[in-house]
């Protein structure tokens, strides 16, 4: 997860960083977005599955779009569901989604720590053999 393919073409870290810090971004906005409408839900079913429904359409919006930042949108929508959705219907409490939310960005801050340690430590290729040796 947290390293990309073009990891392998750049090798000063820079797209790993990025995307450690995207990531990190895309679940905060999500998830934080899918807390706000569990606070307009309550127990109304029809509301419930508007807002998820905008959510999912907002973020979907963001990772299609021309901006440069689709990982953004990709990983706010995934946390929006996973806030938003604790069971067949509308929550009776935001606790599972606040405590979801918790879970998320401190396993994503650790990895974005980790990511941001490891960038340190470059790779360098290794010395071609000499020809006729």
């Amino acid at each position: 997860m947290a390293i990309p393919t073009t990891a392998v073409q750049e090798p000063d870290g820079r797209t790993v960083v990025q995307r450690a810090v995207y990531r990190l971004v895309g679940c905060a906005l999500g998830a934080l977005l899918g807390l706000l409408c569990l606070y307009w839900v309550g127990q109304n079913f029809l509301v419930w599955v508007l807002l998820l429904m905008g959510g999912v359409w907002l973020t979907s919006q963001i990772q299609t779009g021309s901006t440069g930042i689709s990982y953004v949108g990709i990983q706010a929508g995934l946390a929006f569901v996973l806030s938003m959705i604790q069971g067949q219907g509308p929550p009776l409490s935001p606790i599972p989604g606040i405590d979801r939310f918790a879970g998320i960005i401190a396993g994503l801050a650790v990895l974005l720590i980790i990511t941001m340690v490891m960038s340190l430590f470059r790779l360098k290729p290794s010395p071609a053999p000499a020809q006729g040796d």
